[in-house]
């Protein structure tokens, strides 16, 4: 079941819909491969919990699938040694989102089965303690054995991630704020699940210590997350036994690739879209896109769009809201990225990343801005041979002769390279696309 009818099913919220989830849950649980379960109909199921029998029936399917996994030997995937299929129900997409939606509509009955799961997973491999991270939480979401909960967190796990779920589990269970402020000052991978653990616990006298946690951070996406989380606390002062930061992202968030990917990066997908597109007023108390730390979050987004070379990605930016001044660690602006990023072509045919480059060029008023090497973005066209941007930015005022003073020298390095050559075909068009752009600019 694709993700645009599992949305519409749950909009529709009759009993047909809730039958044709269910099915598709079902099929999905029973998959055989590792990783091939796509389990968006599964946490669809949550949304159907306010009806009594709909949720009865989904806790015990997923209460089953989790029991399955207890009469499995569970295999290390990584294990050289180990079968390639592993059991039917073994699969950690479906692990992990029977206990996603066990730990946010279970009863006590589901607590006793996330525990019993949680000590036969960590015994497997990675992949599964990574679902061990999530069963964990869900235990904590749940209420369940808080003793337990935190023995098993302040167990010596290797892994990075997972150290990170424990840890946003155990703040849930004890409140402490102190220990997640901290973790994410210190700024790791996965410092992501201590912003959401904030977004839960904590209330308005974290949100001084946040926005001055934001310029420390190095990773652009955990500025995005510690941003989402303001934005959650200033939307939600008072922190709801039923409504969790994590569980809005698992179960709410409607990207279409998302939903079929492991819940980290639903999580990920979530904080980036809450971020780029916050609903908080500019006028009232909540971070906006007029702020610096929002606008600094948007143009980091946005470079990672220019090299992707994703037009698509590119065109969902309100370039006309954005500080397109702002650089990079070269120095170097959106526009110099996107020229950058455009690659040598013979003709001058408009190019999914030459439309990027036009659609912000279109946005920039300043072209003239020199990056850390004292280059102008005339640099890079010069250097890709396109004379059809060079002529857009001289349009623009483009200046020359401002920077270092080897604007040309690609060009002409270029043309000293084709001499010592075979003459050919390809050769000469070469020649002329470099000749041209010194030309222009001489």
């Amino acid at each position: 079941m694709n993700t645009q009818l599992t949305q519409e099913l749950v909009q529709q919220n009759d009993q047909a819909a809730f039958d044709a989830l269910f099915s598709d849950a079902k099929s999905q649980i029973s998959k055989e491969k590792y990783f091939e379960c796509s389990p968006c109909s599964i946490r669809a199921l949550a949304k159907f919990s306010h009806n009594p029998e709909w949720k009865q029936k989904t806790i015990l399917l997923l209460q089953n699938c989790l029991e399955t996994i207890l009469s499995n030997q569970l295999p290390n995937p990584y294990d050289k040694q180990a079968p390639l299929q592993l059991p039917p129900t073994g699969n950690f997409f479906a692990i992990t989102a029977a206990a996603i939606v066990l730990g946010k509509i279970g009863d006590q009955s589901s607590t006793a089965v996330l525990k019993q799961s949680l000590t036969k997973i960590d015994s497997a491999g990675y992949a599964y303690q990574q679902a061990g991270g999530y069963i964990t939480i869900a235990l904590a979401v749940s209420g369940g054995e808080s003793k337990l909960i935190q023995a098993h967190c302040t167990s010596n796990n290797p892994w990075d991630k997972i150290k990170a779920q424990y840890l946003y589990a155990l703040c849930l269970i004890t409140k402490d704020t102190e220990s997640a402020l901290h973790d994410l000052q210190y700024g790791h991978k996965y410092a992501y699940y201590s912003a959401a653990a904030l977004a839960d616990i904590g209330d308005s006298s974290q949100i001084e210590e946040m926005l001055l946690i934001i310029p420390q951070l190095d990773s652009s996406f955990l500025r995005k997350a510690t941003v989402a989380a303001i934005e959650h606390l200033k939307n939600n002062q008072q922190p709801s036994t039923d409504q969790y930061f994590i569980w809005e992202c698992g179960l709410e968030h409607p990207n279409e690739a998302a939903l079929g990917n492991d819940p980290e990066e639903l999580l990920i997908d979530f904080i980036i879209d809450y971020t780029l597109y916050p609903q908080a007023d500019p006028s009232s108390n909540g971070v906006s896109n007029t702020s610096e730390a929002n606008q600094r979050i948007l143009i980091d987004e946005l470079f990672d769009a220019i090299y992707d070379c994703n037009l698509d990605w590119v065109k969902t930016f309100k370039l006309e809201n954005m500080n397109l001044h702002l650089a990079n660690n070269l120095g170097q602006i959106p526009l110099y990225v996107a020229i950058e990023n455009t690659f040598y072509s013979i003709d001058d045919t408009l190019s999914e990343s030459k439309e990027i480059t036009r659609l912000i060029l279109d946005h920039t008023q300043e072209v003239n801005i020199l990056d850390d090497y004292n280059h102008s973005p005339l640099f890079p066209a010069v250097e890709r041979a396109h004379t059809d941007i060079i002529r857009w930015l001289l349009e623009r005022n483009a200046d020359p002769t401002i920077g270092s003073a080897d604007l040309l020298s690609p060009a002409i390095n270029e043309l000293k390279e084709i001499a010592e050559q075979e003459p050919s075909e390809k050769n000469s068009q070469r020649k002329a696309k470099y000749q041209a752009c010194i030309d222009l600019l001489s």
